[in-house]
């Protein structure tokens, strides 16, 4: 167990790393972003985003998780190559004839989304670049389950500077607004998606299997309505601020949320990066549920070190980068981090469900949790705002949540450290209370006072007794290895 967790970590530590830059360029664009254009100009790129994600949904069939799933089940190198082979000339085809039938209707699409026709020209570029990021998407996807980390980030990591790159030339020197962002979004998913195609096609030739591809799409299929489900789920609220309130609550709350999603981008998504395919390669090993449960339980541990970091700092990090048109977005961080974190639970939870390869029952479960959240919108949002479309996500991921446990549990029994992750709550919960009474009035102050309450955590996990005799000894074997001259004391009673 303990290779495989340090091969996780490893690779999870360089996705951390495309991440965390990803995180970092679009930390350094928010001045940029809120000093050169309005929230109404924030809100409106949200709705182009959001259009963009759906349709790339849509269209991409869910292809890239079915990768992942079958990949494994070849010996062959030649059969993985054509799995993948197929799966990218099948969604280059669809994308493509997607694109051609939508750029016609770019004006009626912007007259029903922003109620007049002026952005079709932006929905236009939009359309554009959703056939090259279906196929950047499932390349990279091709470099994570050879576990090819280094290729994956970057790859990632070029196409991020790249885009940086053309935003301040667009956005700051040339002052194009909206249109420069979505010209250099474009410019950026072309430039990547060629090399990436052709990099990914000299590597695993010319092949397409018909057998193959219902295999795909077998899997694949319902988890479209999964995968649509989540969309609801995370970005219908946009659509509902948008129809009862205005665009300027639109861009704040969309702030609020991104910054929130720092949780996933950084501590999630790079941790399963690595895991999602790791775990089905270790499903046939004796010891491979203890070894998924005891990964939940420290993937808990740094998940919600890093929600409590972001919920103390967030009112002072917006402060410090933002102009004081958009500091309400820091409202809204706290109920959405919490929703995000219950979503890291339910991307273990899932596991005995994949195993099984019971996608419709994950269908089901996202759809009737989308249903919860469109009631939820329908309620909150009107009398609410901002802080009803947070409330209703944290509500919608604690069903989730919840049901994907317990179905799971039914198909593939996995024995969690439920009881260990409740004191991680506990304990994170309770020192991000502690930092609301730190005083508000000088950031310096605050920034000092709420770093040594963030700092307590590690400390109180140990002086709780949180870890047992065997991980302080793979700990200090850790240390030592390193020629670090310290050895937590290692308790001859494990802890109940």
């Amino acid at each position: 167990m303990s290779n495989v967790f340090g091969q996780v970590v490893k690779n999870s530590s360089i996705y951390g790393f495309s991440n965390i830059l990803s995180r970092f360029i679009g930390f350094l664009m928010i001045p940029i972003y809120t000093r050169y254009l309005t929230p109404g100009d924030y809100g409106t790129m949200e709705m182009l985003d959001l259009t963009a994600y759906v349709i790339t949904m849509w269209v991409g069939f869910s292809v890239s998780s079915a990768i992942i799933r079958f990949y494994y089940d070849y010996e062959n190198v030649e059969e993985r190559h054509e799995l993948v082979s197929t799966a990218l000339l099948f969604v280059g085809a669809t994308s493509f004839i997607a694109v051609a039938c939508l750029l016609p209707f770019s004006t009626r699409i912007s007259e029903l989304l922003f109620k007049h026709p002026n952005n079709g020209k932006f929905l236009m570029v939009v359309f554009g670049s959703i056939f090259f990021q279906l196929l950047i998407e499932d390349c990279l996807v091709f470099f994570q389950v050879r576990q090819k980390a280094l290729w994956y980030v970057g790859i990632s990591t070029a196409r991020l500077l790249m885009g940086l790159s053309l935003n301040i030339l667009f956005v700051v020197v040339l002052r194009m607004g909206v249109a420069g962002i979505l010209y250099s979004g474009v410019l950026t998913a072309a430039a990547t998606g060629i090399f990436i195609f052709s990099k990914t096609l000299s590597m695993t030739g010319l092949a397409f299997s018909p057998a193959k591809l219902k295999k795909l799409l077998g899997y694949g299929f319902p988890l479209i309505f999964s995968g649509f489900s989540t969309f609801i789920i995370t970005f219908s609220d946009r659509y509902f601020l948008n129809a009862y309130s205005t665009l300027e609550d639109v861009g704040n709350y969309s702030l609020g949320y991104k910054m929130s999603m720092l949780v996933a981008v950084l501590i999630t998504s790079p941790f399963l990066t690595a895991w999602s395919a790791k775990r089905f390669e270790i499903s046939s090993h004796p010891d491979a549920d203890r070894t998924c449960s005891r990964v939940f339980t420290y993937f808990c541990i740094v998940l919600f070190f890093g929600a409590l970091i972001l919920c103390a700092f967030i009112t002072d990090i917006l402060a410090i980068v933002a102009t004081p048109a958009f500091r309400v977005a820091a409202t809204f961080v706290p109920l959405v981090v919490l929703g995000y974190v219950l979503n890291g639970f339910y991307y273990h939870f899932n596991y005995g469900i994949l195993l099984q390869k019971k996608t419709k029952v994950i269908a089901v479960i996202m759809a009737s949790a989308a249903a919860v959240n469109l009631g939820l919108n329908f309620l909150l949002i009107p009398r609410m705002h901002g802080m009803g479309a947070a409330l209703a996500t944290t509500l919608s991921y604690l069903y989730i949540t919840v049901a994907t446990y317990v179905m799971a549990q039914r198909l593939h029994p996995i024995q969690f450290e439920l009881r260990r992750v409740g004191i991680l709550f506990l304990l994170a919960g309770g020192l991000y209370a502690g930092s609301l009474f730190v005083p508000g009035q000088s950031v310096i102050l605050s920034l000092v006072c709420k770093s040594f309450i963030v700092a307590l955590y590690p400390v109180l996990l140990y002086f709780c007794r949180f870890f047992n005799g065997e991980e302080l000894a793979a700990g200090n074997a850790f240390l030592s290895k390193r020629g670090v001259n310290f050895a937590f004391p290692v308790p001859v009673s494990e802890p109940r």
